[in-house]
Parts: C-alpha cells; sequence; structure tokens
C-alpha cells in the first residue's frame, strides 16, 4: 500500500483518487476549496498559492500528483497554478522527499505548435503558440529540476461526463466546423488510468504524451454525436484519411 498525495484533485485528480482508493492505497486529496471528500480518501484543505497552508501535507509520502487546473484563463491564472503552485509544492515536499518514489505532474499538448497534420510525440520539438504552451514548459522545467524523481504527463484535450461543449455544438451548430483540422482528445477515465499505471511502473520515463489512438477532425465528432442523437449529420469537406493532404491542418498526438 502507498502513501499518495494528489494535489489540486479536481475533474482528473478525483477520478484518480478514486481508482487508487481502489486499489488499497492510502489517499489525501487537497483542495483549496471545500468540495466534497472523495470517499475513502483523507481530504485536506489549502491553497497552493500560500505555501504556509501547506504544512497539513503529511510526511512520508510514496507518490505525490500534481492534477490543479487554472482558475482562469489569463496569463496570470496559469502562472499562479503552474509555477508559483507547483514551486510551492516542491519546496514543501523537499525536507521529506527521502521516501518520494516519484512526482506527477499533468501538462498539456499545448506545448507543440505544429500546426499542418504533423505527427508528434515526446522527441518532437515544442514550439508553443501562445502563454499556455510556453508556461507549461516552464512549469515542466521546474518540475524535472526538483531533487527528486518526476514525470510529466502531456494531456490532450480531456473529455468525459459533465464537459457537454461537443454535444452543445453538435445541437446548436449550423454551419460546418473546420473538416481539415486534426483535433486530439482523451477521456478522464484515461487520465486517470495512465496515472495509475505509472505508479506501478519501476522506472518511469520523465515524459509522456497520453491522448486518444485517433486523431480526427472536429466535424467528424459532431456528427458522431449527431448520428447517437438522431440529428442530421453534416458534410465533410475534407478525407482526413489522406496522408499528405495539403489542406490539413492541427496536429496528431502518437500515443504510442
Amino acid at each position: 500500500m502507498a502513501r499518495i498525495l494528489i494535489a489540486g484533485c479536481g475533474y482528473v485528480g478525483t477520478a484518480l483518487a478514486c481508482s487508487l482508493i481502489g486499489d488499497g492505497h492510502e489517499v489525501w486529496t487537497l483542495t483549496r476549496s471545500e468540495s466534497p471528500v472523495v470517499t475513502g480518501a483523507s481530504g485536506l484543505r489549502a491553497d497552493l498559492l500560500d505555501i504556509a497552508q501547506l504544512s497539513v501535507i503529511p510526511g512520508e509520502l510514496d507518490f505525490v500528483f500534481y492534477t490543479a487546473a487554472s482558475s482562469g484563463s489569463l496569463e496570470l491564472n496559469y502562472r499562479q497554478t503552474y509555477l508559483l503552485g507547483l514551486e510551492n509544492l516542491i519546496k514543501t515536499l523537499i525536507p521529506s522527499s527521502a521516501t518520494l518514489s516519484r512526482f506527477f505532474f499533468t501538462s498539456s499538448t499545448s506545448v507543440y505548435g505544429q500546426s499542418q497534420g504533423e505527427w508528434v510525440d515526446e522527441t518532437s520539438a515544442t514550439l508553443p503558440v501562445d502563454f499556455r504552451g510556453r508556461i507549461m514548459l516552464e512549469a515542466e522545467s521546474l518540475l524535472l529540476s526538483a531533487p527528486f524523481p518526476a514525470t510529466a504527463v502531456r494531456f490532450s484535450g480531456i473529455y468525459g461526463p459533465g464537459r457537454e461543449r461537443m454535444i452543445r455544438l453538435a445541437k446548436e451548430s449550423k454551419e460546418s466546423a473546420d473538416s481539415g483540422r486534426f483535433t486530439n482528445r482523451i477521456h478522464r477515465t484515461d487520465c486517470a488510468g495512465v496515472l495509475r499505471y505509472l505508479t506501478t511502473v519501476p522506472q518511469p520515463e520523465s515524459l509522456y504524451l497520453a491522448s486518444d489512438n485517433e486523431p480526427t477532425s472536429e466535424q467528424l465528432i459532431l456528427n458522431w454525436i449527431r448520428q447517437q442523437l438522431a440529428l442530421s449529420p453534416q458534410e465533410l469537406l475534407v478525407d482526413l484519411d489522406l496522408e499528405g493532404d495539403s489542406s490539413a491542418s492541427g496536429r496528431r498526438c502518437g500515443n504510442r
């Protein structure tokens, strides 16, 4: 049985906590809100931006997961969550890190800037086009410079229960999406599964890219949803199965 902390335990962290508790591990969930504690976990209340509050974190942890999500879409929000909060937690853990097998950080495929249908993986160049990707890269660098083993997992767009943006678009959209643009997604349950699996790997890599098997276009996804809802699908303008199609855009995330 491992002693595990999930810091910033929100959408993905909650699913992960349930999974790890089911495996018999001792789990602490850290949040700054009064959200319900995951059944079977020990709930901690603290703000990652206030290092003094992190004194509530127990010692002798085996694994730590940083699954916090930004509280807003501004650059300041991202810097606070992914840099200041992460730095505070790393500093808090250092004095008692002798037992820490690994620190896992949930990063993002926003670190990539490829936009012409290229395949990307863990070895691909990182050329972020906005502050989100740049801050995620900074956070990965901060993490990997910590004095204990660490791994960043770059997730593509996360979907699952409660995230109904695509369903709303399928119902409401009267114009075609960009059928020539690749998109990449991963279900919340698979995010938790990836993280849970990595706790069983004796020597994990420092970086993983996690995404569904088949990058596809937003319009194909919307049409599939429309079919499930018995709505009329829209015409596809581009066949994204054609390798080297010059009209393709976006990128394709490889999960091998």
